[in-house]
Formats: C-alpha cells, sequence, structure tokens
C-alpha cells in the first residue's frame, strides 16, 4: 500500500489541479459557446473515444496483466516498449479504415455542422492511443501520476487557454475547435516526448522472450480485454451520442456541462483505480490473496468516504452550479444526482473492476460488459424520449451500478473477497445524518452564502465524525498529516 500512497497523492495532487482548471473552463464554455458548440466538440471526443476503445486492441488489460513476467530493466524489459508500439500502429490503421467506412453515420442525418470537422476524430484517436499504451507502460512501472499531470493538467491547461482566446474573441469558434482538439492530444504528444527526452524512445522486440506460452497468454487477455473494455467505453459516451441523435447537439452540450459537476465526485478515485491495477496484477502472479483483499477493502472504504462528502456537498449545493451556468441549463437538477450516485457507487465498490480484470477469471469480463451495453442501449433508448437528459442520466446509474453489483458478487463467489465490514455502515449512518440536517438548513436569500453554511456545516460535522469513529486508519492519517501541517496537532 506504500506505493499506492506515494502515487496517489501526487495524482491527487494532479488531478486536483486538472479539477480546478476543467472548473474554470466548464464555468467559462457557457459564457463563451453555446450549447451546441459545446455539444459539437464533445460529440468529437466521444467518437474518438469509442474507435479507441475497439482500436487500442485490449494492450492496456493485457500490458497490465503480464507486464511483470517482462520485468527486466537490464534488457529494457525484454522488448515491452516495441510490443506496446505494435499494437498501437495496428489499432490506429484499423481504426482509420473503420472511421471511413462510418464517417457517413457518424455525421448523421441532420448534419448539425458535424461534416466540416468530422476528420479531426482521426488525429484524436491516433494520440489517444499513444498515451493509453504509453501510459499503461508508465503504469506498470509504477509511475502512474505523469500520465495523470498530462492528461489532467496539461490538457486542461489547453483547454481553457482556448475558452480564453474564443472568449475575448482573438478567435472564431472555427479556429477554437482546432485548439481543442489539440489539447485533447496534447497527453499523448507530451508522453511521447517524454520518452524521446529520458532517451526511453529506443523500442526493439524480443520475439524470441515474446512466443509460446506468454505470447498465447498475452494475446488471449488483450482479445478479451478488447472485447470487454469496448463496450465499457461505448456506456460512458453512449448517453451522449444518444442525446445528439434523440435530441440534438444543445441537449448534449448542456448534458456534458452537468455530467462533469457531477463526476468531481469520483476525481479521487482516478489515481488509486491506475497505480492499484499494476499492484494488484503483481500481487495474482505471486498468488497473494492478502496483498489483493487488503487493497480491496482500504480502496473501497476510503472512497466511499471521500465520495460520500463530495455527494452531499454536491447535492445539497446544487444551487451553486445552477446559479454559475446559463439560464438553459436550469431544471435539469437529476442529471447532477444520478451520475452523481452512479459514481458514488462506483466508489464505494473500490477497485473491483481492476481485481477481476486481473485474475484468472478476467474472460468474464466479456459476458458482464455485453449485458452492461445491451442494457444501456435499452434504457437510454426508452428513456431519453420521454424524460429527456435526466432520463439518460437515469440509465446510465442503473447499467453501471448493476454491472458493479454483478462483479462483487462474482469476486465473493470465485475468491471469497469482498470489502464490506461495519465501518461501511458507520460511514453511511454518519454521510445520512449529515445530508439529512444540511438539507434542513434553513436557504439564506443568496445563494454563495447558501453554500457557504451548508459547506461549513457539512465539513466541520462529516469529516471530524469519521475521524472520532476511526474508521479509516488512512483517513485518520492524513487529517492528523494535514492538521500537523497547519500546526494544530502535534
Amino acid at each position: 500500500m506504500g506505493i499506492i500512497k506515494g502515487q496517489s497523492k501526487r495524482g491527487l495532487l494532479f488531478n486536483y489541479i486538472g479539477v480546478a482548471l476543467g472548473f474554470l473552463s466548464t464555468y467559462l464554455q457557457p459564457l463563451f459557446l453555446s450549447a451546441g458548440q459545446i455539444g459539437l466538440v464533445k460529440i468529437l471526443n466521444s467518437y474518438s473515444n469509442i474507435f479507441v476503445s475497439f482500436c487500442n486492441l485490449g494492450f492496456e488489460g493485457a500490458a497490465l496483466r503480464f507486464f511483470p513476467k517482462f520485468r527486466n530493466p537490464n534488457n529494457g524489459n525484454n522488448g515491452f516498449l516495441g510490443l506496446a508500439l505494435l499494437f498501437l500502429v495496428i489499432g490506429f490503421l484499423s481504426a482509420a479504415v473503420a472511421f471511413f467506412l462510418l464517417k457517413d453515420q457518424l455525421i448523421g442525418r441532420e448534419n448539425q455542422g458535424l461534416e466540416v470537422y468530422i476528420y479531426l476524430v482521426l488525429p484524436l484517436i491516433f494520440f489517444n492511443l499513444v498515451y493509453l499504451h504509453l501510459d499503461a507502460y508508465r503504469v506498470s512501472l509504477f509511475n502512474a501520476s505523469i500520465g495523470i499531470l498530462y492528461k489532467e493538467v496539461f490538457q486542461r491547461v489547453g483547454i481553457v487557454m482556448a475558452v480564453l482566446l474564443v472568449g475575448i474573441q482573438a478567435i472564431d469558434f472555427h479556429v477554437f475547435v482546432y485548439l481543442y482538439c489539440f489539447s485533447l492530444c496534447l497527453p499523448g504528444l507530451t508522453l511521447l516526448f517524454d520518452l524521446w527526452k529520458q532517451g526511453e524512445l529506443k523500442p526493439h522486440f524480443n520475439f524470441h522472450f515474446f512466443s509460446g506460452k506468454l505470447r498465447r497468454d498475452f494475446l488471449l487477455t488483450a482479445g478479451f480485454t478488447f472485447l470487454a473494455n469496448a463496450p465499457g467505453v461505448i456506456i460512458g459516451e453512449l448517453d451522449v451520442v444518444m442525446i445528439k441523435e434523440l435530441k440534438g447537439l444543445s441537449y448534449a452540450g448542456i448534458y456534458t456541462m452537468l455530467f462533469f459537476y457531477a463526476t468531481m465526485i469520483s476525481i479521487p478515485s482516478r489515481p488509486v483505480k491506475r497505480i492499484s491495477y499494476s499492484i494488484v496484477a503483481e500481487a495474482w502472479n505471486n498468488a497473494d490473496l492478502d496483498i489483493i483483499r487488503d487493497v480491496y477493502r482500504k480502496s473501497a472504504l476510503n472512497q466511499l468516504i471521500i465520495g460520500l462528502f463530495l455527494f452531499i456537498g454536491l447535492w445539497t449545493n446544487r444551487a451553486l452550479v445552477f446559479y454559475i451556468l446559463p439560464e438553459e441549463y436550469a431544471g435539469f437538477d437529476y442529471v447532477l444526482f444520478f451520475i452523481g450516485l452512479n459514481n458514488l457507487i462506483d466508489m464505494g465498490t473500490g477497485v473491483s473492476g481492476e481485481i477481476l480484470a486481473t485474475s484468472d477469471r478476467y474472460k468474464y469480463n466479456l459476458l458482464f460488459v455485453g449485458l452492461l451495453i445491451a442494457l444501456g442501449l435499452l434504457t437510454n433508448w426508452m428513456l431519453i424520449p420521454v424524460y429527456g437528459i435526466e432520463g439518460a442520466a437515469f440509465a446510465t446509474f442503473c447499467s453501471v451500478s448493476l454491472f458493479n453489483l454483478i462483479r462483487f458478487f462474482c469476486l465473493y463467489k470465485w475468491y471469497g473477497l469482498q470489502p464490506f465490514n461495519s465501518n461501511f455502515i458507520k460511514v453511511l449512518a454518519i454521510g445520512g445524518v449529515v445530508w439529512l440536517i444540511a438539507a434542513f438548513i434553513p436557504t439564506p436569500e443568496h445563494v454563495l452564502l447558501d453554500f457557504l453554511v451548508r459547506g461549513t456545516f457539512i465539513t466541520c460535522t462529516f469529516i471530524p465524525l469519521i475521524y472520532i469513529f476511526s474508521i479509516s486508519e488512512d483517513f485518520n492519517e492524513l487529517v492528523v498529516g494535514v492538521l500537523r501541517r497547519l500546526k494544530i496537532r502535534n
């Protein structure tokens, strides 16, 4: 857990710098761009993400699972980087062929301005693939935080600058789209440059090592990861794409902005999950179930504490979100609620996905995610025409919650792994009491004063109660560390 803590702290710092930049971008975009324009750039990103999910060929999952067998710094980890780049090239060529075959369907019958910018999807696919492959290499070397820095900070700085330039009318929307897409490419570009600068971009192949049973197992794992992860990413982008098709780009833009605020809850879980993947893969390789059980339990408990705190703060102070956004965004409160609750449940189940994906039962991911995408398509198709973007949020909540429930029961049945104990009940009880009281605090006249009052109450009750009841050793160590830095406690 020491490596996870160190990487998580740095990753969390970068994530929250990214959150601040993302918040600034999210605040500025509705001021300078219409909902339809926001929807357009989001749909370009969604299309590229869907292509990438298919055309990374499952390398990321296979790499994190099998890198412990490649690990040998004395000979360049047995040609692992060369293998990564080979997968990258094959994946991009496949994506390019698929793109040209589906281009007209992507634009859609109503066009909505997509025809002018549709070819930007290609560089987005390429540099997204570069980032995923090289980041998997870095994570396997227990250096998960550098990829977070490039994606959460560098990328968002570029987006903020593009938004500011269009806001002061230094550029028009046409140029903004190109700058926005360039910013999305930055993580891949910077990782590539980083490897070149450090003299590591000298890939070689070791086909003698990558042969026999290792090659068969690697390719089989990559194949199942490819089949399992692709539908998962589709679910993540499915709501925006279906909103665009059924309601138009403007509603897709509104959903995108609200989705960002709701996903702020999940920010702390990202570095934990990234570094846990390689730790768990190493533990499976060493048949060390105790480490896996410890990581599972601590990740679920600590993420639930942080996630519940943020969820209560988001929902009780949702008036601030709609105060910040233009009037056309008002009235969609339950997008925040269902997407926020979805993220909370995902955090509360810990690193179950990472444990299953690196286990010998990883093949079942295909079945589970197939059910997930089928349910997602069905619920979105039924709910969006009736309930609009709130229906899309509820559909996502139902699909992903069921997916997490299935993974939980399977890990328990197959390996006897489950993260829950009485401390989880204590966390939920404390959160429920704090939420109930915060909801009934009289509302001050100004929304900013209301945020200050409720936010102060939630912080000054939830955190001390979690600490007093000694629910999480890691959480208490964090609180003590903060107090010592503030010189409140010796």
